[in-house]
This record gives C-alpha cells, sequence and structure tokens, in this order.
C-alpha cells in the first residue's frame, strides 16, 4: 500500500510538472505566433543573447518548424486558438511543395501541411503532401540508392567538387514519402524511402556506432566516393544533431519497413558514446 502511494504520488508529481510545463509553452508559443506575422518571415531561433525571434524566408528549410508545434499544441491542448493559429502559420508554405532543389521538403511540408492533416483531416492539406513527395522523388537516383541532399555545383568552398552529397538529415524527410505512399500517393515512393534509409545505413553508419555527415557519390556509377562533414568538427567526428537525425530516422524506417538492418542502425547509433569535447560541436 506504501509503495502504491509513492507511486501515485510521484505519477502526481509529474503530471504537475508537465501541465506546468505546457501551460508555460503554450502561452509563449500563442504570443509569438500571435504577435509575429508570416508575411515578415518565419520564426528560426532567438539569440543566445536574447532578443527577438531570428526571421527566415518560407523557402528556408525551418520555415515549417514552427507551424509544426502549433498544431502539436492544438493535438495536445484542443484549443480552437491554436487549430487558427497554426493555420494561419500553415498556408503560406504551400509553394514549397513545389521544389525540386533540395530535400528539405519533409521539414518545410510535413511538419505544416502533414501535421495539419492529422490533426484536422482537412484534404487540401493531404494534397500539398502528396504533391510535396511527387517533387521530392525527382531527386532519387536508383543508382546511388539515395535522394540528392543538396545542389552544390556553384557553390564557392569545396562544395563544388560535391557531385552527389547525401547528408544525414535526409532520413528525416523520409517520413512524407512514406506516408504518402501510404495514404494515396505512388507506392513505389515506400520503396525509394526504404532504399535511401538503406544506402545510408550502409555507408554514414561507422563501426563504432557514429555518423557521418554527408557521403558523397558518383551519380553516374552510384559508388561509394567517400564521407566528409560541413558542420561536425572534423570528417571523421560524429555531428551530435546529426546523430539524433539518424536514431530517429531509422528508427522510424524500420517502424515503417520492418527491415532488421534499418532496426541495427537505430541501436547502433543509439548506442553510440561521444566522447567531448572533439566529437560534439
Amino acid at each position: 500500500v506504501s509503495d502504491s502511494k509513492s507511486r501515485n504520488a510521484a505519477q502526481s508529481t509529474n503530471d504537475s510538472v508537465f501541465d506546468r510545463a505546457l501551460k508555460g509553452a503554450a502561452e509563449k508559443l500563442k504570443r509569438s505566433a500571435t504577435n509575429l506575422d508570416p508575411a515578415n518571415g518565419y520564426p528560426r531561433f532567438v539569440p543566445a543573447s536574447g532578443g527577438n525571434w531570428e526571421l527566415q524566408s518560407a523557402g528556408q528549410w525551418t520555415s515549417g518548424f514552427f507551424a509544426g508545434t502549433l498544431w502539436y499544441m492544438y493535438q495536445a491542448t484542443h484549443q480552437p486558438e491554436f487549430k487558427d493559429l497554426a493555420a494561419k502559420w500553415t498556408v503560406g508554405l504551400e509553394s514549397n511543395k513545389s521544389i525540386t532543389t533540395t530535400h528539405d521538403l519533409g521539414f518545410m511540408i510535413f511538419n505544416s501541411f502533414g501535421r495539419g492533416y492529422l490533426a484536422t483531416g482537412d484534404p487540401h492539406y493531404k494534397q500539398v503532401v502528396l504533391d510535396a513527395s511527387r517533387s521530392l522523388v525527382t531527386r532519387y537516383n536508383p543508382r546511388v540508392g539515395a535522394i540528392k541532399s543538396w545542389n552544390t555545383e556553384r557553390a564557392p568552398d569545396r562544395r563544388a567538387s560535391w557531385k552527389y552529397p547525401v547528408i544525414i538529415d535526409n532520413l528525416m524527410n523520409l517520413e512524407l514519402l512514406f506516408w504518402s505512399a501510404a495514404n494515396g500517393g505512388d507506392p513505389a515512393w515506400k520503396t525509394i524511402a526504404e532504399q535511401h534509409a538503406l544506402t545510408a545505413a550502409r555507408t554514414q553508419v561507422r563501426a563504432d556506432g557514429s555518423t557521418a555527415h554527408i557521403a558523397l557519390f558518383d551519380p553516374v556509377t552510384g559508388a561509394l566516393e567517400g564521407t566528409v562533414t560541413w558542420q561536425g568538427y572534423s570528417d571523421s567526428s560524429a555531428w551530435a544533431r546529426g546523430q539524433a537525425w539518424a536514431i530517429h530516422g531509422f528508427t522510424n524506417a524500420y517502424a515503417r519497413t520492418g527491415r532488421p538492418e534499418l532496426l541495427a542502425a537505430a541501436r547502433k547509433t543509439a548506442e553510440h558514446r561521444f566522447h567531448p569535447p572533439l566529437d560534439i560541436v
């Protein structure tokens, strides 16, 4: 009885902490979503020194995150005001569905229109998601077995030599294709997403479970030319945020496909232990 009372008391405390945290987050989110105007840009971050939101254009890869946060808050609170605010911050992102020059459509569209559809069932939101998937698969090369991440041919630095870069972040955008293939889209999109995940597991997960930020391929032969980084400490280090992309991406890909190779990759990347400060930047 005593143990039961202790567990109940602990659960009550946890619930109270969660409720306070959710309430505080909701208040701050509502204030930002109300005071800001998507016509002026989409929130990306507040500088460490404090101050106002840094706003970016609708075409930036993070543009769908704010709308997605609002849709999640609507689902958590069931407050109609969050539904209206989420719709307000979603509508201006629709043109991104036609972009074919980046892999970031999952970030842009599934976080906004996808989450909107899951929260409301609005058929227009679903159509935007399907259109975005159709755009994303134009970047798939069957010889490589992966979706090209960036077009860097005109970069003013070493990236200009990268013929077919595939970044670990790309795993996060596969959910757009997995979901669309299962909800009225082309079933082949699932195959593309699955193959991309398998290619990433084969080429970007190292023996110790760390991940390479970028795999470089020859688009003609499909051969792996090497692995590098653009945001980590060095080409041989692991990039902390990229490692998180890998853990989430492989786990989700396994859930969608049941492929044991992807479960193994998810476990291996999750079990990796960083050794600061050299490989966390």
